[in-house]
């Protein structure tokens, strides 16, 4: 089986400027964000599912998607992976 996955980075967070509120009323303050990215999942060169996650581990995040929806019965299962940009 040959397993694809598409992944726009590889960065989980970036810094941003945003208005917070709390006792003062909005306030502008830089601050860390978690990032959210797609990741779509292709079983030999047909898409089977996109997703939303924050990057990093996709090799892992695949595999266990694969296995827990009955694709795949364990790694071992997986004749190659790649990651596109």
């Amino acid at each position: 089986m040959f397993v694809r996955i598409s992944s726009l980075s590889d960065r989980s967070s970036h810094r941003a400027r945003v208005l917070r509120y709390g006792e003062e009323a909005g306030v502008r303050v830089d601050d860390q964000l978690a990032a959210e990215e797609p990741l779509e999942i292709r079983v030999g060169g047909t898409p089977l599912t996109v997703m939303m996650r924050t990057p990093g581990y996709e090799r892992e995040l695949a595999l266990g998607f694969l296995y827990g929806e009955g694709v795949i019965r364990g790694a071992a299962d997986v004749a190659r992976m790649a990651i596109l940009p």
